[in-house]
């Protein structure tokens, strides 16, 4: 039951082969809108009783359709950082659906480390890295710090460096829309040439001082923003 009074957005996505998403119904599973926390984020109601913030991406992307305790108190199970969901088609295939930020961080990832990615060439070959608190590890924690530093994706936007000379680290990246990722090409910036790719040290060494910032923020019960 959505709460009279609550203003959902007029926004829908469709994805092919399933019907038509809206937020104007307010209803994703499990889930129900109450209000906007802010234009990414919505207040959701559970129909176990639980309260909680769930980024707009999550509903869009048809990934979170409950608060998750309820679900993994049955099943004994849950997803490690909750931007995937496993889906059985009509005819018994499991497909395994990723959220926008996720699909990010996965690009991300691969156009650096994969050689036979087809951008490698423009990202990895030229040295252009990933800083190591991205990385994947087992526990998903790489990918749960991307989400701490980037927060949700907005519609329309997709990850971008600030410097495309710089590696892909939180100082550098932001969510841009095509416009700005246009402007921010190398050959617009470097007409009479492209300057040397940063030295891998050099960024790791500016993540360990932000990293430490978080830490001591995080002592003091404070926001590093």
């Amino acid at each position: 039951m959505i709460l009279r009074g609550c203003w959902v957005p007029r926004y829908t996505r469709w994805r092919k082969g399933s019907p038509s998403l809206s937020f104007r119904n307010g209803k994703f599973g499990r889930l129900t809108i109450r209000q906007e926390i802010s234009p990414d984020i919505f207040q959701c109601d559970c129909q176990c009783g639980n309260e909680l913030a769930v980024w707009k991406s999550l509903l869009a992307d048809d990934i979170q359709r409950n608060c998750g305790m309820c679900i993994r108190r049955k099943s004994g199970r849950g997803s490690v950082h909750g931007h995937t969901r496993t889906v059985r088609t009509r005819d018994g295939r499991r497909l395994c659906r990723h959220s926008r930020e996720y699909n990010s961080w996965s690009n991300m990832v691969a156009r650096c480390q994969n050689e036979k990615h087809h951008a490698y060439f423009n990202y990895g070959g030229r040295g252009i890295r990933v800083c190591q608190r991205w990385m994947p590890e087992g526990t998903g924690r790489g990918f749960r710090n991307f989400l701490d530093d980037m927060g949700p994706r907005p519609s329309g936007l997709t990850l971008d460096r600030k410097d495309p000379q710089g590696h892909y680290e939180p100082l550098n990246c932001q969510w841009a829309d095509p416009d700005t990722q246009a402007r921010n090409k190398r050959r617009h910036l470097y007409p009479d040439g492209e300057p040397p790719v940063e030295i891998y040290g050099a960024m790791e060494r500016r993540v360990e001082s932000y990293q430490a910032a978080l830490d001591q923020a995080d002592d003091f019960g404070i926001s590093p923003y």
